[in-house]
C-alpha cells in the first residue's frame, strides 16, 4: 500500500498547529520571538585585515632577544607535544586498555614536559648570571 505524500503534509500541519496552540506553561523558554531587543556588539577595529605585512612582523621580532625567542618557541612546542601525548596516552590506557602504547605515549610526553621545565630553568639561570654587575667580581 503506497503512502500518499499529501497525508504527510496534513500530519505536519497538525503538529505545527499543536505546537503553536500550547499554553505558556508548556513553553519553558517563553515565546519563540524575543520580546527584548538584543543590542549589537560594538565593532572591533579591523587591525591588519588589509594585508599581511611581513616586514612589520620581522621588525617586531627583531626587537626581541633571539635567545628569548628561541626558548619561548621551543617551550611552546614541547608543551603542546607533551600535553597531547600525555592526554592521548591516558585515554588509550583507560578506554582502550592499550597499556604498552598508551604508557609509552605518557612516558614520552612526560619527558617533553620535563624538558620544558629544564629549558626554562636553564634560561632563567643564564639571565640571572648576565644581570649581575661585572664590576663586583673584579674587586
Amino acid at each position: 500500500m503506497p503512502t500518499d505524500p499529501t497525508d504527510d503534509d496534513d500530519v505536519i500541519e497538525q503538529l505545527v498547529g499543536f505546537v503553536s496552540d500550547r499554553p505558556e506553561a508548556d513553553q519553558p523558554f517563553g515565546d519563540s520571538e524575543p520580546s527584548v531587543s538584543i543590542p549589537e556588539a560594538p565593532s572591533v577595529p579591523e587591525y591588519g585585515t588589509d594585508s599581511f605585512d611581513s616586514e612589520e612582523l620581522s621588525s617586531d621580532l627583531s626587537d626581541v632577544d633571539s635567545d628569548l625567542l628561541s626558548v619561548f618557541t621551543v617551550c611552546v612546542l614541547l608543551t603542546k607535544v607533551g600535553v597531547l601525548l600525555v592526554s592521548a596516552g591516558i585515554l588509550l590506557v583507560v578506554f582502550r586498555g592499550h597499556l604498552e602504547f598508551g604508557g609509552g605515549l605518557v612516558l614520552v610526553g612526560s619527558v617533553a614536559l620535563v624538558r620544558v621545565v629544564h629549558k626554562y630553568r636553564t634560561y632563567t639561570h643564564s639571565q640571572a648570571g648576565n644581570e649581575s654587575d661585572p664590576t663586583e667580581h673584579n674587586g
